[in-house]
């Protein structure tokens, strides 16, 4: 089934980070949760996430959620939150999960909301197909769209060299407007889609599925989700890696993988990755 459209976003983005589906493998998160005996998580801390921010979750917002919720609670002073179930042992996302391949999507990365609407879109469009707890997608894997002005400023420096050299009033401020790049673009061409049992996943991967008039190749997912940069540097046994996110990925019943807090210098994607651990923290990909 498909997610319903008036889902509140901290409730799914909250529940997401603390699901099966991503606290397990969310280094950061699970290792705050393990600070404390009774794996207590402070709520101003997760607001800081960058798929919190990006949807102006509040603590009293996210305490609210706790209290309300089947699979968390809220301190008595409204200030953390937790689980209320055991933590599963390692990936058990794996054996329920596919991979969708074909779908060369062209996506303009603006934001951490575009990342997101683009999982929503792809957890919509395989909910049709079974109930999916999350998508992942590596925003920077998956292949840049062609630059389309990048010849076209490589001749206008040749021409500068060549000898362009009167200009009337005003050329200056057009080129640099002309200079100014726009949004990062990424070619979408793959996802990680995880449905509710290992059943429902082997079924969907037998079906003929075409996106957006594109054929789909679908298989089991073969191994964790990993990003290109973890994976160069899971040759070196000495240095450890987040797994990657992103967007993903990816959402509880959809949310995205928690990200690192906002701090004074830059905040590598995903969860404290939004990866949404990600948003890594992220970008997971939240249901990247």
């Amino acid at each position: 089934m498909a997610p319903a459209a008036d889902v509140d976003p901290v409730k799914k983005q909250v529940e997401f980070y603390f699901s099966d589906s991503n606290l397990p493998q969310d280094r950061f998160l699970l290792s705050k949760v393990k600070e404390t005996p009774e794996g207590w998580v402070d709520i101003e801390m997760l607001t800081t996430f960058k798929k919190m921010v990006a949807i102006k979750a509040t603590v009293e917002q996210v305490a609210a959620v706790a209290k309300a919720s089947e699979t968390l609670e809220c301190s008595e002073d409204g200030k953390k939150i937790r689980r209320t179930t055991e933590i599963p042992e390692g990936d058990i996302t794996l054996a329920r999960s596919i991979v969708a391949k074909g779908m060369k999507m062209e996506v303009v990365l603006e934001s951490d909301t575009s990342k997101s609407e683009v999982i929503d879109k792809l957890i919509g469009f395989f909910g049709s197909y079974g109930t999916v707890l999350s998508v992942r997608i590596d925003f920077r894997g998956n292949g840049k769209a062609p630059k389309k002005d990048e010849k076209k400023e490589e001749k206008k420096e040749e021409e500068k060299k060549e000898g362009e050299s009167e200009k009337k009033e005003g050329d200056g401020e057009k080129d640099e407007e002309k200079k100014e790049e726009g949004p990062s673009k990424v070619i979408v061409d793959s996802a990680y889609v995880e449905f509710s049992s290992k059943e429902e996943a082997e079924t969907v991967v037998t079906k003929e599925i075409e996106y957006e008039g594109k054929k789909l190749s679908l298989k089991m997912k073969p191994r964790p989700f990993v990003k290109k940069d973890d994976k160069k540097d899971a040759k070196s046994p000495s240095v450890g890696k987040k797994r990657g996110r992103d967007g993903d990925t990816a959402d509880n019943k959809k949310g995205e993988s928690s990200e690192r807090p906002k701090r004074s210098r830059t905040d590598e994607e995903g969860n404290k990755g939004n990866t949404e651990g990600g948003e890594e923290k992220e970008e997971k990909a939240y249901v990247e």
